[in-house]
């Protein structure tokens, strides 16, 4: 068993880190899992190594780390893996009954006014405020004082916030993007995702 990292800032649940871990697996194709634990930093192992249960929280720190070790050991770009990341993280934690309900009754107005207490059922820490503009078909997403920012983890909720759009019926995603992130400086990160007209 790794040893586990002195735990400080924000924790992720359970079940969100059960996703995490079938994503990375999914990810790695054909390559071993074993083989990538063994190029990762002793504080990233246990990431991937340890179990995953439901009802316990579990620290975000090294979790960029082991985005970008995983990232180098299949050859993709870390920001791309950490954006397909959130998506399958997004798809699997709706489940199928909440996928039919996104297709059926989803639409950028709802997604503004229930990312707030999805991220709450998720994290320990940070707040999002999201709200979108009809006549401009722009959803725009605002994250701040999340402890366990990392700019790899921060893309994965860019990778969430587009998946659970793109379940939705109507309107038509067109595009998503992080437009601001804490790690460059800004005082809050933002994502941005454009709409096609209703």
């Amino acid at each position: 068993m790794y040893p586990r990292p002195d735990v400080q800032g924000a924790r992720f649940k359970g079940k969100l880190g059960m996703s995490v871990r079938r994503s990375i697996k999914t990810a790695l194709g054909d390559r071993s899992i074993e083989s990538v634990i063994d190029t990762l930093p002793a504080d990233a192992r246990w990431m991937l190594t340890e179990r995953f249960i439901a009802t316990q929280w579990y620290p975000l720190r090294s979790a960029g780390v082991m985005l970008e070790g995983v990232a180098r050991a299949i050859g993709r770009a870390p920001l791309e893996l950490a954006q397909q990341l959130g998506r399958d993280v997004a798809v699997e934690t709706a489940g199928r009954a909440g996928r039919t309900l996104l297709n059926l009754f989803g639409n950028p107005q709802r997604l503004a006014r229930y990312l707030g207490p999805m991220w709450d059922q998720l994290y320990d820490s940070g707040r999002i405020q999201a709200d979108y503009d009809e006549a401009k078909g722009v959803l725009k997403v605002r994250r701040t004082s999340w402890l366990g920012h990392d700019p790899l983890l921060c893309i994965t909720l860019l990778g969430s916030i587009e998946a659970l759009s793109l379940q939705m019926g109507r309107p038509r995603l067109i595009s998503a993007a992080r437009t601001t992130c804490v790690s460059e400086g800004a005082s809050r990160c933002q994502f941005e995702l454009r709409f096609d007209s209703p």
